[in-house]
């Protein structure tokens, strides 16, 4: 769990200078994570539940999906999650404070088990509630005060699926959070957060078809160790200050004269998952029923063509 201490929540663009990261606070996979559980425990004092909750991103390598990007899951960005129970199992000092709790390994690996905790997008969970919160504050789309009004307004009710999910009390906090989650969502599939995510899993790849890192180290190391490595490499230092130095992106229909699909140059085509939350009001419905404004603007998100090329500036 300490190694997550070291790995952010966004994904290595906060390494570069892009408008996206100028600003940008701390935020580790360690601190969400903690995040998470807390949320979980405050509304359901399970400490199962809590602790699938704690140990969700235990697994998540360095730079998070940039290694999803890596593996060719544009869509989905699940690629990376299959080793929880694995590094659970693996740890002796885990499973011997579980035990000492008398909860068995079973039942902390999978979150998605555990609906306050996950539920499928775009539903709300402590896991898109503690990230949306955390965003709104660090992406200046709101400030404390907000999410602490969102936080205080949060209650259980059953949703259309007769499972318990969280939900707003009231319909203003609803709206300003589905409004609020919606900025971070153009944030997350933005031009520049998922071009620069693509030129580093191509880095990343070049350093492990190098030799430089393996596999298994972005699972096991920490970012700054992994960085490090690049630094340490005459060619590899190079390509990671490349990488830093980027402050934007431009993007075209078409590519330019003597580039192609096969030969892209800089140019990158990225058609990546796009996250939203259509939150809850106890007793009434989702956003998208209750606000039509939210519902359009949710349309017209969803509806944007990815369909061109981006490159940085």
């Amino acid at each position: 769990m300490q190694r997550l201490d070291r790995v952010g929540m966004n994904c290595g663009v906060e390494y570069t200078q892009s408008p996206i990261a100028r600003h940008l606070h701390p935020y580790s996979r360690l601190d969400h994570s903690i995040g998470t559980a807390l949320i979980v425990w405050r509304f359901t004092h399970s400490a199962q539940q809590t602790c699938a909750a704690l140990f969700h991103d235990i697994s998540t390598p360095c730079f998070a999906h940039t290694i999803d990007f890596m593996l060719g899951d544009y869509k989905k960005q699940e690629a990376t999650e299959g080793l929880t129970e694995q590094v659970i199992r693996s740890s002796g000092e885990i499973t011997s404070v579980l035990s000492g709790y008398g909860i068995s390994v079973s039942d902390v690996t999978n979150y998605h088990r555990y609906p306050i905790a996950d539920n499928d997008s775009p539903r709300l969970s402590s896991d898109r509630l503690e990230y949306t919160c955390s965003n709104t504050i660090n992406y200046g789309v709101g400030d404390r005060a907000d999410v602490v009004d969102f936080f205080s307004d949060i209650v259980i009710t059953h949703n259309e699926s007769g499972e318990d999910e969280l939900a707003f009390a009231h319909a203003d906090q609803a709206r300003a959070f589905a409004f609020s989650s919606l900025s971070c969502s153009h944030v997350y599939s933005s031009d520049t957060d998922r071009y620069t995510m693509q030129m580093l899993a191509e880095l990343v790849k070049k350093a492990m078809d190098a030799g430089l890192v393996t596999l298994e180290d972005l699972y096991t190391l920490t970012e700054d160790v992994i960085i490090k490595r690049f630094m340490s490499d005459t060619v590899f230092s190079r390509l990671w200050s490349d990488y830093c130095s980027i402050r934007g992106t431009c993007n075209t229909g078409l590519l330019p004269d003597g580039l192609s699909g096969e030969n892209p140059g800089e140019w990158r085509k990225l058609i990546v998952k796009k996250r939203y939350i259509d939150p809850l009001v106890a007793g009434r419905g989702r956003a998208t029923e209750l606000f039509s404004d939210y519902r359009s603007a949710v349309e017209s998100y969803l509806s944007d063509s990815m369909d061109y090329w981006i490159s940085r500036m």
